[in-house]
């Protein structure tokens, strides 16, 4: 369901994170199972759309930092165990092209997105959160595009996209934050919060141990 997809996306971002703060792909990003089969969800428009193209974003980071040469490999790790991101110092005509392919499938997974909002008003809420997600991953992928742009890196094209990520980034960490419940007593009081929630269960398609072959 929708709230599912969307507990997902927001535990691939988790990963995201860890991976670039020193944790290696197979154990964060690829650690989810529609990673590694995007074609298992490709009946999930938004699902798949934003899993492909968080596995571009994963090729262009590394590509990126590998370009750079800035990091030590205990602060980034760079190999990518045979995974789907490519082992290159350079973009593949194939990765190019993978790009263009992701950016359309992001643009028609909105599309879906703002269609169901509008089917099912109920839900328009979630469906906007997963826009949001959606938007924030085309934005990233094209800020990073543009820095890695063959002919000459165009930086102030870059940083605009940056800049719109970096404010959908915390648009959705305020949506987080946001209480879930609250309540009053009686008419005119003070509202008061209502009981804490219980942890978020993992949600499906991770499996920790999936690629312990590949750590070996």
């Amino acid at each position: 369901n929708a709230r599912e997809r969307l507990a997902v996306v927001d535990r691939l971002m988790q990963m995201e994170m860890t991976w670039h703060t020193g944790g290696s792909l197979a154990n964060t990003v690829f650690s989810c199972l529609y990673m590694l089969k995007p074609e298992r969800i490709a009946h999930d428009l938004c699902l798949h759309a934003y899993c492909k193209a968080l596995a571009h974003t994963c090729t262009l980071v590394r590509v990126l930092v590998m370009q750079g040469n800035v990091v030590e490999e205990e602060d980034f790790m760079v190999h990518a165990f045979g995974l789907p991101t490519g082992e290159g110092l350079t973009l593949s005509v194939e990765q190019k092209a993978d790009g263009v392919s992701c950016l359309a499938a992001l643009n028609k997974a909105l599309e879906h997105c703002e269609d169901a909002g509008r089917q099912a008003p109920q839900e328009q809420e979630v469906w906007a959160m997963m826009a949001r997600r959606l938007r924030l991953r085309k934005e990233l992928m094209q800020g990073l595009s543009s820095v890695l742009r063959s002919e000459a890196p165009d930086l102030d094209k870059a940083a605009r996209h940056f800049s719109k990520a970096l404010a959908m980034a915390d648009e959705t960490a305020a949506e987080e934050a946001a209480p879930r419940g609250v309540g009053s007593s009686a008419a005119g009081e003070e509202e008061t919060p209502g009981p804490a929630p219980a942890p978020p269960a993992e949600p499906p398609g991770f499996d920790a141990s999936v690629n312990r072959h590949l750590m070996a």
